[in-house]
């Protein structure tokens, strides 16, 4: 399997993703692109990373190519690579290594490195597909406001949808907390086939998922009432990542 990442701006970009993932990723490399899928040991947290083949170049794979790496060690190469580098990847199969090598394309100097690889097959997990009542988008950067805010309240905030507003409400020690949007103040896009339904989440799930608005104008936010919550950041044009949290019960 090998193929070119052109770009090494988009080589770090796509690192700090999985970085953020967790700390070893299963990743799978056809021609229609990459993916990585994890789920999280409490069962709570689903993350979904598809990269399309427009971001790669070169593409050599027969069928799929699915393997585990560290992210670190994935961090570390990305770190040394520079403005004018070219980002090869080729895996060795029988060694287990995936070998990465950073091609400045002005001056042919090629930089090599070889990161372990496990190649232990695992049951590929799916994708949760339900039908969401409600979805809305947003800035990102208005998402994370509101998790900022929640998170000096309380563990737990209930997410509702009711007459055209979407409210976020919780409760801590002696405070409680709303917030609440609706079409242009501050939504891009709401839609929304019943009411009123509510579901709560627990703010220290959501939080995280934040981690990646940096790749990110815009996030779109499906809930029903004590489903998962799906976050979906598009990664310009180029890519999706998608969240999907377990409600409290």
């Amino acid at each position: 399997m090998r193929f070119t990442i052109p770009k090494s701006t988009d080589f770090k970009k796509i690192v700090q993703v999985l970085t953020k993932i967790s700390d070893e990723v299963p990743l799978k490399v056809t021609h229609e692109g990459l993916t990585c899928r994890v789920l999280s040991e409490d069962k709570t947290t689903l993350t979904s990373l598809y990269l399309s083949a427009s971001m790669f170049e070169n593409v050599e794979v027969e069928g799929e190519e699915v393997f585990k790496v560290r992210t670190k060690d994935l961090a570390n190469v990305a770190k040394r690579a520079s403005r004018n580098d070219i980002a090869e990847f080729e895996l060795d199969r029988a060694n287990r290594i995936l070998t990465v090598r950073l091609r400045d394309k002005k001056t042919g100097v090629i930089r090599q490195f070889d990161i372990p690889v496990s190649l232990e097959a695992e049951g590929e997990i799916g994708e949760i597909n339900l039908s969401y009542p409600v979805t809305f988008e947003v800035l990102a950067s208005d998402f994370k406001e509101i998790l900022s805010d929640l998170k000096i309240v309380g563990d737990e905030v209930e997410i509702s949808y009711s007459q055209g507003k979407i409210r976020f409400r919780s409760e801590g020690v002696g405070r409680v907390y709303e917030a609440f949007m609706e079409q242009d103040r501050p939504l891009i896009y709401l839609s929304a086939n019943e009411e009123p339904l509510s579901s709560v989440y627990a703010v220290d799930l959501l939080a995280p998922t934040m981690k990646v608005a940096s790749a990110s104008n815009v996030v779109r936010v499906s809930f029903g009432e004590n489903i998962p919550i799906q976050l979906k950041f598009d990664i310009k044009g180029q890519g999706t990542i998608t969240y999907w949290l377990a409600p409290r019960t």
